[in-house]
């Protein structure tokens, strides 16, 4: 059986038995870990375009003039 009491104050108790216990307001999400010290930043690469002369456009071309028109112009524009 478990008795929770509020003071006056706005502290709340909990009583078991013959043990008194403090309640305290957790709340349901922290911005950040207190473990951590410096959050850990990642930094995002650039994607990196082969160059109009680079093998593997000549290939896309090759497909894109053999009549897979859409396929060519969805991997050559991203």
């Amino acid at each position: 059986k478990v008795e929770v009491i509020k003071t006056m104050s706005g502290k709340h108790y909990a009583t078991i038995g013959d043990q008194v216990l403090r309640m305290e307001v957790i709340k349901a999400h922290q911005e950040q870990s207190p473990e951590l010290d410096n959050p850990v930043t990642v930094k995002k690469s650039k994607a990196r375009i082969p160059a109009a002369n680079h093998p593997w456009r000549g290939a896309i071309r090759k497909k894109y003039e053999n009549g897979n028109k859409e396929l060519a112009y969805a991997i050559m524009h991203g």
